[in-house]
């Protein structure tokens, strides 16, 4: 539902959206103690060996991994100039009109073509940041295993069609009888 408020902004303040993915999202944040399961594995192999090993970045399939990605990437947008809703901590809005919801390593971004660009420019300075291009009307883009198409007047989600055609199957194999579902 978060992302739909991305796509309701745009629309009413008749502003483009992007769909920005971080490469490599839990590299930008730094460890803050080491691995220990690395450090009994190689003092059993090396007994007596005084080394200490210290990750410089959190590794992918760590518990907190997810936690501290997040808590970091807030980090990040507030030193950027954003502002964190406190009701939906996943939203930030920016001065210059800029409006986000993070999921993960996933933006959805909604802004005016050149404070759009501005910003992702300043966010692509600190992270690896694949952006696509702005969905202009016309376009149709999935995010969040949501399609959407794109029009001047609005956005339009696209139903998973294994919804669709559940519903389709539950209405053909259901008897009318006098214009009511039995």
């Amino acid at each position: 539902a978060g992302s739909r408020v991305i796509d309701t902004i745009a629309l009413s303040l008749r502003l483009l959206t992007w769909t920005l993915d971080v490469s490599n999202a839990f590299f930008h944040v730094p460890e803050d103690e080491p691995p220990r399961e690395w450090l009994a594995a190689y003092r059993l192999e090396h007994p007596g060996a005084d080394v200490r090993w210290r990750g410089l970045t959190i590794l992918y399939g760590r518990r907190k991994g997810p936690q501290m990605w997040t808590r970091w990437v807030a980090a990040l947008l507030v030193d950027l100039g954003c502002v964190q809703c406190v009701v939906a901590p996943q939203f930030f809005g920016h001065p210059t009109g800029v409006y986000n919801e993070i999921h993960m390593d996933d933006f959805h971004t909604a802004a005016a073509l050149e404070a759009g660009l501005s910003f992702i420019a300043q966010l692509r300075s600190k992270v690896m940041l694949k952006v696509e291009v702005p969905h202009y009307p016309g376009s149709t883009y999935s995010h969040l295993k949501r399609t959407r198409e794109v029009y001047p007047h609005g956005v339009f989600l696209r139903a998973k069609e294994s919804l669709t055609d559940s519903i389709v199957n539950a209405l053909v194999s259901t008897p009318i009888i006098n214009g009511i579902l039995c």
